[in-house]
């Protein structure tokens, strides 16, 4: 009988990225203990077998509810902050959805993000001045956002201050995506 192996109580509630010590705005604080409940699953020990043998895992952690942007975030932010690159579609999609954008604006910002930085979260533009995938203007966006600019690289932090510009726009009246050299790309 093939047996599955799992390590009781060890690192269940943290993610390997967690573990690396790496914690982004997105994760950071949050309480995994109320979505991963503590489990014994009785299929794998038939009730002939209790009292017969000490099971290696009685506590097993399983996750009710999964949150894949999140964790498709997570897993994007550590793997750009480790290797550089770039984000792939998948995750450019979860990192809008968590930093708020809306889904019917989605597509106009992968559009306007592609060209400014071809979903580079380290794209730095020519005069140093404009940064991150969206390629916003530090001095000016992240304070107007009410951002950290050192956070400028981290994709969701960087989408947020992406959003807080495009309300700008529209809040002033002006045409969506003004303050960008490629916002032609959301109307094309």
């Amino acid at each position: 009988m093939a047996m599955l192996a799992f390590l009781a109580g060890d690192d269940w509630e943290t993610s390997p990225a967690q573990q690396a010590g790496y914690t982004s705005p997105v994760t950071a604080g949050a309480d995994l203990s109320t979505a991963l409940p503590v489990c014994q699953p009785p299929a794998l020990f038939p009730e002939h077998m209790v009292g017969q043998q000490e099971p290696l895992f009685l506590n097993i952690v399983l996750p009710t509810h999964v949150d894949h942007d999140g964790a498709v975030v997570e897993a994007a932010s550590v793997r750009v902050r480790a290797l550089g690159g770039t984000l792939t579609t998948e995750e450019a999609i979860a990192v809008l959805k968590v930093a708020g954008w809306p889904d019917a604006l989605i597509p106009q910002a992968l559009a306007v993000a592609w060209c400014e930085s071809k979903w580079s979260p380290y794209a730095l533009g020519d005069s140093g001045r404009s940064a991150g995938w969206f390629q916003l203007n530090i001095a000016t966006w992240f304070q107007y956002a009410g951002e950290d600019a050192e956070h400028w690289a981290d994709p969701v932090t960087n989408a947020r201050v992406a959003l807080a510009t495009y309300r700008y726009d529209i809040g002033r009246g002006y045409r969506p995506w003004t303050q960008w050299s490629c916002g032609f790309a959301a109307h094309n």
